[in-house]
């Protein structure tokens, strides 16, 4: 048992060090647009490259755990990933930039898949859920401070040197992945059976499970408030229409993931008490709707009010992890993994769609029609609780699985 929980701890380490970088483009944005001398849609480009590969490589990452093991994956992602850093440090060209972004997106596109698979193979499957929302209240906990200590780091030592230290933790993360995962522990699930799928057999039978779909979508309008907000959109917001430093904005802004942190065990556990999943679900996309549509048009709201307006944010967007326990209740085994990353790629792909999107209505006035900076970010926004509203829909749409698994496998 000690191995499965050093083997979750990496992986959930590995999840923590992606976290931090998916954020990390929201505190160093101002810093890259004057570095590389680019306009704000090109900057929402340099933050989504890391996205484009990273959503692109999800069902290949899902496909290659559900049919190798993951201890040298996990060490070749991690190293990828050290050197995007290491290269994107050095980057004084913005197309190069760019490619070590993408690099940087490769090997983290290996993670948070790999806790999952790590979880799914060493714990029971009511363990599951629970399993995975540890990881993410972790996750999120280590990334609320490290929004402070990353607007800290950048402010005062450059956003250079931040990312060149994020590359040698990397690569200490490698060296851990190598010792410490094991490959896949004894099982007695019928080994033949995965053995047969061929990869493309599993793609298959993936694109046409029409709840992985609705899930995933649901997952990519729930996402957006960690995606497109936090991770870009946030500080910009927050130091231009309420003038606050970048220091008080990134605090603000970690309080979304104090929310998720207080979120994620206690909506799972909630889920598995009532035995259901789209209750839940529901109310964690209509929540959010109401309390971004306050901090986006609500003028003049206080210090205290945004604070509270984002943790509850947070709070119900933690909701996202029932995206998981649902979708690996629907699904067979055999192709389990490929399905979990297709919930994550639908997520992710929120980020190079929504940011760039975003960027563009910022910097051309939303088409040209508005002439008021707070007006263009709060117009832009709006697209965040429509998506919600979109969420909501959705739900009604999804199969219930009562917390409870379907049959293993099926031809």
């Amino acid at each position: 048992m000690l191995r499965a929980w050093l083997s979750w701890g990496i992986t959930t380490l590995f999840v923590i060090f992606q976290f931090f970088l998916q954020t990390a483009a929201g505190v160093m944005a101002q810093h890259w647009k004057i570095d590389f001398h680019i306009d704000a849609l090109a900057v929402a480009n340099l933050s989504a490259a890391f996205f484009y590969v990273y959503v692109f490589m999800q069902i290949p990452a899902g496909l290659t755990y559900d049919h190798y093991n993951p201890k040298i994956i996990l060490t070749c992602a991690a190293v990828t990933l050290a050197l995007g850093c290491l290269i994107f440090s050095y980057s004084h060209n913005y197309y190069i930039a760019f490619l070590a972004r993408a690099l940087m997106g490769i090997g983290a596109s290996f993670g948070f898949v790999g806790m999952l698979q790590i979880s799914a193979l060493w714990f029971s499957p009511t363990a599951f859920p629970i399993i995975v929302s540890l990881a993410e209240t972790i996750g999120a906990i280590s990334t609320a401070g490290s929004e402070i200590l990353l607007a800290w780091l950048v402010v005062d030592f450059g956003w250079r040197y931040t990312t060149f230290y994020a590359g040698i933790t990397a690569v200490l993360i490698a060296l851990f992945a190598f010792i410490i995962i094991k490959n896949k522990p004894m099982s007695t699930e019928p080994k033949n059976i995965i053995a047969e799928k061929s990869i493309w057999l599993s793609l298959f039978q993936l694109s046409k499970n029409k709840q992985v779909w609705l899930i995933g979508i649901y997952g990519f309008f729930t996402f957006t408030l960690i995606n497109v907000f936090t991770s870009l959109w946030g500080v910009p917001f927050l130091t231009t229409v309420y003038h606050f430093s970048l220091h008080t904005a990134a605090q603000m802004l970690s309080v979304v993931f104090l929310g998720i942190a207080s979120g994620t065990l206690t909506i799972s556990w909630i889920s598995m008490q009532i035995g259901r999943r789209k209750p839940m679900m529901f109310i964690c996309a209509l929540a959010p709707t109401i309390l971004l549509s306050v901090l986006f048009f609500v003028p003049n709201l206080s210090q205290i009010s945004i604070y509270i307006l984002l943790f509850f944010s947070g709070l119900f967007t933690a909701g996202y992890v029932l995206c998981f326990a649902l979708v690996k209740e629907l699904v067979p085994v055999n192709y389990r993994a490929a399905a979990l990353a297709m919930i994550n790629m639908l997520m992710m792909i929120s980020a190079p769609i929504l940011q760039p999107l975003i960027g563009w209505f910022i910097s051309h006035q939303f088409f040209g029609l508005l002439h008021s900076i707070t007006l263009t970010y709060q117009i832009s926004l709006a697209i965040l609780p429509i998506g919600l509203i979109i969420a909501c829909i959705l739900v009604f749409f999804m199969q219930e699985s009562y917390c409870q698994e379907k049959e293993l496998y099926h031809e």
